[in-house]
């Protein structure tokens, strides 16, 4: 028996070409830090990895984590641009090959940010491209916006966090899922109002 560490492929941004490589780098390097402090081994991966290197990474991981950052290219959910920001399409393409390989491999995903809005999108959703108001201080630049979160109290995501009221979550975005933008077989476990 080994005391193999999980190995998280973790999606980030390409911290070269962002308006600010090296804020992008210290947020990529932060995703990596949290798996491992957490006791698993990061498997950072962006879209400058070679098809062998993603072939490799998706063929060994025991988990993914899509990361923060840009708003996905609406095309990808059938839809005109209608606020979205900053697209990444060679990002998309990367997480969503890494989406498929999870699932094929049946292996735990997280997304955060816009890691949530990519499983969304990738497992047949669409979003609304931008809540005015809701977006905070850039990451970087100052305190984000929070909001309250109502937690659905038999949620797995309660069990974690409990639900004896409303959190109190960050906001670093200006997208959103409402409702009619759910994909089908995902279930809403938390909703803030905008």
């Amino acid at each position: 028996m080994t005391n193999q560490r999980p190995r998280i492929v973790v999606t980030v941004a390409v911290a070269a070409v962002q308006a600010e490589p090296d804020v992008a780098s210290r947020k990529n390097a932060l995703y990596a830090e949290a798996v491992a402090r957490h006791g698993a081994t990061p498997v950072v991966l962006d879209a400058t990895a070679s098809p062998a290197e993603r072939a490799a990474a998706f063929a060994s991981m025991d988990g993914l984590l899509l990361s923060g950052g840009a708003d996905l290219d609406p095309t990808r959910y059938d839809r005109p641009n209608e606020g979205s920001v900053d697209i990444e399409p060679d990002r998309d393409a990367l997480e969503a090959d890494a989406w498929a390989a999870a699932l094929a491999r049946s292996v735990p995903i997280l997304g955060l940010c816009r890691g949530l809005q990519a499983i969304n999108v990738f497992s047949g959703g669409t979003l609304l491209q931008h809540v005015e108001g809701h977006a905070g201080a850039a990451w970087g630049h100052g305190p984000a916006a929070t909001h309250p979160l109502r937690v659905e109290p038999s949620s797995a995501l309660a069990s974690f966090v409990g639900a004896d009221g409303p959190l109190v979550v960050n906001s670093y975005h200006h997208q959103g899922i409402r409702p009619a933008d759910l994909a089908p077989g995902l279930i809403a476990s938390a909703w803030a109002d905008s």
